[in-house]
């Protein structure tokens, strides 16, 4: 089984920290770095071919990845 982690306790930097490095380990090095965008979400983008879903079926084109944080409410 694998690790779980309570997410809850994070802030929105080490979330977006979280979503960059998915998207990396992903898609590969050609993604950006995220900024804030105009609703508070973050932006990312990555271009070109890509080892997902695996590294058989590579997917090419233009991916547009969005993260939200929202604090839990307590």
């Amino acid at each position: 089984m694998a690790d779980s982690y309570d997410l809850s306790k994070l802030g929105p930097e080490p979330f977006e920290n979280i979503v960059n490095f998915l998207a990396l380990k992903t898609l590969g090095l050609g993604s950006s770095g995220f900024g804030p965008g105009a609703d508070g979400g973050r932006d990312g983008y990555f271009e070109g071919e890509a080892p997902y879903p695996s590294e058989t079926e590579r997917w090419k084109g233009v991916w547009y990845v969005q993260s939200k944080f929202h604090k839990p409410q307590r």
